[in-house]
């Protein structure tokens, strides 16, 4: 069990207590713990019981020792036995926490995702108190949502999965490597089946090395389509539930060609009549797989040499629908050592967790130069928004910071909150003397298509805004976003000069790389934005960016942040002039 899921088995406790009505504190001690673990810079499965984590009694190293040796806990069970089968399923509707699913369990004895939706379906939620008819739906459409999704994973943890998978499969003598395939080799924000090639011994068969990878990974209910250098091996696996495709790749000469076959989505695939890998319920899909495996291995041997072979798997099925193969060739893949700087960024004076002094000193460290410091407003005290008063403050203090550190600069900026009516949080005399703007949705939510595009367009049609922040409000897997109409946003954003944030958090990616080729054609620019609260999760936070920018084939002129200082400087005076002309 790795760092990722010892720290989400310690949320789940603590999200246990609040459920239980276990003590307050006893449930904050299984958060923090949670949060000290994935923070740590080494796998406690590699110290061998041999670990100190400082703010973490013996009783929670007990526990995490139990995870490490039998991969379970007695106080986790324990706990699990108090509260519903499908808890965490449940709350991933979006508008019911804790306390509000725990009436309607112990109101409706629910226990099940399904029995919540036939109770909705009936018509029974309303009945609870502080429920309504709207509330109702909204969990019929919720339920919907999570059934859709339901095997589906964050990128970030499904690469997770795939190292935890690699590591045990690796231990098989005959197997030279493994790597990412699918879904999951090209990066995509939402990973729907974790693929992965595994290249083993010519000297070996197919079924041997099945075996000993169903061993070794404690699979069941398996299915493996045999074919002559490749076979497909599809479980799910015990422990996450996540469909699981093992191409087994016989070692053999031909196996780079392989890898790259299987880095490509269906959809490229499916355009050389092969069907690339059907879902493992399909009824009769065994051999049209089979013809499948046959036709990649073909192409791997030089059969056939189609131009997309020299196509860098990074690029998403909209680019292979927009350009032929020979165009997308040319195409060079972004990388994360061209961003220059990076902004949405939380110091501790809102909700993030650093000192600006250490967010400069850990930024000059990875090689940045310069940092945009955007703390909440006062409308989110919630995130320990700023008054007037305290963003006085912190401008000040950068300014000296700007005197220590310079030539690393330091762009003073906000996140405003974009009131219902559009509205900002806070007005021009204290937005004029900032550096730049970032605005965004944090409220009212559930606002019409009309009203909601209203909102968001008039607020950036404020001179002083410079960027539009998580435009749509989604959380991946989690929340859907908000009705909006993004044509009418984009135009206003061209209109009026204002940058669209690419908000590479792994749980909002949002703007989706969907739209970088109308961004690109409208010449709107967009800023990898990693919406940190801590300085260490920044640069992963950018590489997310990174990959959603190849995805959506955004070229590096149109990225803010791989312009230099004085690029950035020349833009931001270009606003605030603009605006104080107007």
């Amino acid at each position: 069990m790795n760092n990722y899921q010892l720290s989400e088995k310690f949320n789940e406790m603590a999200v246990m207590c609040e459920y239980a009505g276990e003590n307050i504190f006893k449930a904050r001690a299984f958060y923090r713990a949670a949060e000290l673990i994935a923070a740590l810079d080494y796998e406690l499965y590699e110290a061998e019981g041999d670990f100190e984590i400082a703010g973490t009694g013996k009783g929670v190293k007990e526990i995490i020792l139990d995870f490490l040796n039998a991969g379970s806990s007695q106080s986790y069970e324990k706990l699990r036995r108090t509260v519903p089968a499908d808890l965490f399923l449940m709350l991933n509707i979006s508008g019911i926490g804790v306390k509000k699913l725990k009436t309607l369990c112990e109101t409706l004895h629910i226990d099940k995702i399904d029995d919540l939706l036939s109770r909705a379906e009936s018509g029974e939620i309303r009945q609870v108190k502080g429920f309504s008819a709207a509330g109702e739906a909204n969990i019929i459409d919720e339920i919907h949502r999570i059934q859709s999704e339901k095997n589906s994973k964050l990128y970030f943890i499904a690469e997770r999965l795939f190292y935890d998978a690699a590591r045990l499969i690796k231990r098989i003598e005959a197997v030279v490597d493994v790597i990412p395939a699918g879904d999951l080799a090209r990066k995509l924000p939402v990973v729907k089946k974790l693929s992965c090639a595994v290249i083993y011994s010519s000297a070996l068969e197919p079924e041997s090395i099945s075996a000993m990878i169903i061993e070794n990974l404690g699979l069941s209910g398996c299915r493996t389509i045999r074919g002559e250098a490749l076979s497909l091996l599809t479980a799910k696996t015990a422990s996450s539930g996540f469909l699981l495709d093992l191409f087994l790749v016989k070692s053999g000469g031909e196996e780079e060609k392989l890898k790259k076959l299987l880095a490509m989505s269906e959809d490229y695939i499916e355009s050389l009549s092969a069907k690339f890998s059907p879902p493992a319920d399909s009824s009769g899909s065994e051999d049209q797989t089979a013809r499948s495996l046959e036709r990649i291995t073909a192409i791997a041997r030089g059969a056939e040499e189609p131009d997309f072979l020299d196509v860098a798997p990074e690029h998403s099925e909209i680019l292979w629908k927009k350009f032929p193969a020979r165009d997308l060739k040319n195409i060079k893949p972004f990388t994360t050592d061209k961003i220059k700087g990076i902004f949405h960024v939380h110091s501790s004076y809102s909700d993030g967790v650093d000192s600006l002094e250490t967010i400069v000193f850990k930024a000059r460290e990875m090689g940045l130069s310069y940092i945009g410091i955007t703390d909440h407003s006062k409308s989110s005290p919630y995130a320990g928004g700023l008054n007037e008063e305290r963003l006085a403050q912190q401008a000040a203090e950068i300014d000296r910071l700007n005197d220590k550190y310079r030539p690393f600069r330091i762009f003073k900026g906000t996140e405003c909150d974009i009131l219902k009516d559009g509205a900002l949080d806070f007005p021009d005399d204290v937005l004029k003397m900032l550096d730049f703007v970032i605005v965004s949705v944090h409220s009212n939510f559930k606002m019409s298509e009309g009203e909601m595009s209203a909102r968001i367009i008039k607020a950036i049609s404020n001179p002083y805004v410079t960027m539009l922040g998580h435009m749509t409000g989604r959380l991946l897997t989690k929340r859907k976003g908000y009705a909006l109409n993004e044509e009418a946003v984009f135009q206003a954003a061209k209109k009026n000069s204002v940058i669209i944030e690419l908000n590479s958090n792994p749980y909002r990616m949002d703007v989706d790389y969907r739209h970088f080729l109308r961004l690109h054609e409208m010449g709107i620019l967009i800023s990898i934005n990693p919406d940190s609260h801590s300085i260490a999760d920044a640069m992963p936070c950018v590489n997310y960016g990174v990959n959603a920018v190849n995805l959506g084939g955004m070229p590096e002129s149109h990225i803010f942040n791989s312009k230099t200082i004085e690029e950035i400087e020349m833009f931001f005076n270009f606003k605030k002039e603009t605006a104080l002309r107007k």
